[in-house]
C-alpha cells in the first residue's frame, strides 16, 4: 500500500496507474512523487476470543517513514457476553483435550502388553483368544503363538494367565492416568497448556 501524503488516502499500486493513465512507471513499480511507500508492521498481541485488530491511519516515525498502524479493538460491549465467550471457548478447548487424551488411552489399550520380554496382541480377538485360554486351566495346548514382532511364543496355562493379568493391569493403569489427565485439563485455565503426551505406561514400539 502507498499513502497520498498530501490527502492521506491509500492507495494500491493499480490504483495510482488508474490515477494516473498517461505515465510511465518503471519496472519495479516505483510511486510518483506525492505517494509514499506504507511500511508493514505486525499486528498486536490480542484475545482474537473477545477481540479484532483492526487498521487505522498510518504514521509518520522519526526515521521519515510511513508505517502502518493497529487498534484491538473488543468484539463485545456487554461484559457478559464476553464472559459467556470465553467460557464456551474453554469448554471447548477443554472437550477437545479430552477427546484427545480418551482416543490415546484406547489405542494404547489395543497395543499390546509386554509378558516374558514378548509383546503380545490385546486387541479384542486377541483378549478374547487368551481368556479362551484361561478358562482351558491345565487343557491349553502348547503352540506357537505369533506375537506383535512376528516372533513367537509357547501358549501355556501360566502364560494364559500372566497374559490375563497384565491385560487387566494395563487397562486399569490406561484409566487410571486417562482419568488423571482430564482432571487437570478439566481444572486448567489453559487447557492447551496441559501435556498429554508423557507418562502413559508403555505398549508395543515403545509408546
Amino acid at each position: 500500500m502507498y499513502i497520498n501524503t498530501q490527502t492521506l488516502t491509500q492507495h494500491t499500486e493499480s490504483e495510482i496507474r488508474a490515477l494516473n493513465p498517461n505515465t510511465s512507471f518503471p519496472v519495479p513499480f516505483v510511486a510518483p512523487e506525492g505517494y509514499a511507500y506504507i511500511f508493514p508492521a505486525p499486528q498486536p498481541v490480542h484475545n482474537p476470543v473477545t477481540q479484532f485488530v483492526q487498521q487505522t491511519a498510518p504514521e509518520l516515525t522519526v526515521l521519515d517513514k510511513w508505517e502502518q498502524r493497529w487498534e484491538v479493538v473488543s468484539i463485545y460491549t456487554n461484559q457478559q457476553d464476553e464472559d459467556d465467550a470465553v467460557a464456551a471457548h474453554l469448554a471447548t478447548l477443554r472437550a477437545s483435550k479430552v477427546t484427545a487424551i480418551k482416543a490415546e488411552r484406547d489405542r494404547r489399550k489395543f497395543n499390546g502388553v509386554l509378558v516374558s520380554t514378548k509383546w503380545i496382541h490385546t486387541d479384542t480377538y486377541s483378549r478374547t483368544q487368551w481368556m479362551g485360554m484361561v478358562m482351558m486351566g491345565a487343557s491349553v495346548p502348547a503352540i506357537e503363538w505369533t506375537t506383535m514382532d512376528n516372533t513367537s511364543i509357547t501358549t501355556s496355562q501360566a502364560l494364559a494367565g500372566a497374559v490375563f493379568q497384565a491385560t487387566a493391569t494395563l487397562d486399569a493403569t490406561l484409566f487410571a492416568y486417562a482419568k488423571s489427565l482430564i482432571d487437570a485439563v478439566n481444572a486448567s485455565s489453559d487447557p492447551t497448556s496441559v501435556d498429554i503426551t508423557t507418562g502413559w505406561p508403555a505398549t508395543f514400539e515403545g509408546a
